[in-house]
């Protein structure tokens, strides 16, 4: 029953993060290497991780079938962009305060 939620859940969390980045579902699970996509994409797969729900393994399944190897690569890259490019951070900080909103609004709607 836990996992059936938890995809239940990660859906929820990845069709309201295209929502916000403005992407639709394939670039976002895809393999695209456009930066931008890039970028999002290793924002959600961190901001997913730091929630403490997921395993890098679950998030790496309901992303194209990734190995855990490359959720760990998109999490420490966010983190060291994070840490050196202050824009970056604000972007980072901006979709995680609208995420908690929006898995708010889905916990209690």
């Amino acid at each position: 029953m836990k996992q059936r939620n938890d995809k239940e859940k990660i859906k929820q969390l990845i069709d309201s993060a295209c929502e916000y980045f403005q992407m639709g579902i394939n670039d976002m699970k895809g393999h695209h290497r456009q930066r931008d996509k890039v970028e999002n994409r290793f924002m959600v797969w961190k901001h997913l991780y730091d929630m403490g729900t997921f395993t890098k393994t679950f998030i790496g399944q309901q992303f194209g079938g990734r190995d855990h190897t490359s959720i760990i690569h998109g999490i420490i890259t966010m983190e060291n962009l994070i840490y050196t490019d202050s824009q970056m951070a604000a972007r980072y900080n901006n979709f995680c305060n609208w995420q908690e909103l929006e898995t708010f609004n889905l916990d209690y709607a």
